[in-house]
């Protein structure tokens, strides 16, 4: 499985496997996400976009599962890119192994998060530390899960984040009260979780594909694939 730590603010270059899988890890520029459940009719007003957008952030719409929530600096984010068929995983167990990554990762740390009722890992149930918003289409998975490093979380306080109105969001550097932590230094621990609990080996995707993921970059770096890689994407 294919790391790459590089992407949309940082992205830190992918992971890949055997099977093709990826592991995209970002740290991305202040960015409001809203997921299925408030696009269309249910959206958030133009007016309310343009307050959001006057903080200092983008706003996006985007086809995950959830509602709004916030990325940024000192948060990582991981979009893995899985085809949930050989693995025989459900969507709703594929969730469930993305929380038992992110509680592996916190336990590393000292911290002993869990699972609620509502999708996502916490710190009791009233203050959350990791948010997650899959989609999955013919068995392949996209978006996926954000854990606050040292995150800014005046961010959230904007907003009713995933819809859960009365709750908190907190991060690691907060919990531990410690301004040191940052994405590069929870990384090793994340990238251990994730494994270990998808029983996965994971490795750089600059050793064991890089001409994807020189086009990741490049995707990265100018916000498009140039034509001369536009076949060879349909050929990786």
């Amino acid at each position: 499985m294919a790391l790459d730590e590089q992407a949309g603010g940082t992205l830190e270059p992918a992971i890949e496997d055997r099977n093709g899988d990826l592991l995209l890890l970002v740290e991305h520029t202040p960015t409001y996400t809203n997921g299925r459940r408030n696009r269309g009719a249910q959206a958030i007003s133009h007016k309310e976009a343009e307050r959001l957008q006057s903080l200092g952030a983008t706003y996006v719409e985007s086809l995950r599962g959830g509602e709004i929530t916030f990325h940024g600096p000192g948060q990582l984010v991981a979009y893995p890119i899985l085809d949930l068929k050989p693995i025989q995983l459900s969507v709703r167990c594929y969730v469930s192994y993305l929380e038992k990554a992110i509680i592996a990762t916190c336990a590393q740390w000292g911290i002993k998060a869990i699972t609620t009722e509502n999708t996502g890992v916490w710190i009791n149930d009233h203050k959350k530390i990791a948010a997650i918003g899959v989609h999955v289409q013919r068995y392949i998975t996209s978006h996926g899960l954000a854990l606050n490093c040292n995150t800014n979380l005046n961010f959230f306080k904007e907003i009713i984040a995933c819809g859960l109105e009365g709750k908190e969001t907190t991060s690691l550097a907060k919990e531990l009260d410690d301004s040191s932590i940052s994405v590069q230094k929870v990384l090793p621990t994340f990238l251990k979780g994730f494994g270990a609990t998808f029983n996965r080996e994971l490795a750089p995707l600059s050793e064991v594909n890089p001409e994807l993921q020189k086009m990741i970059q490049e995707y990265v770096d100018t916000g498009a694939i140039s034509s001369a890689n536009e076949d060879r994407v349909d050929r990786l």
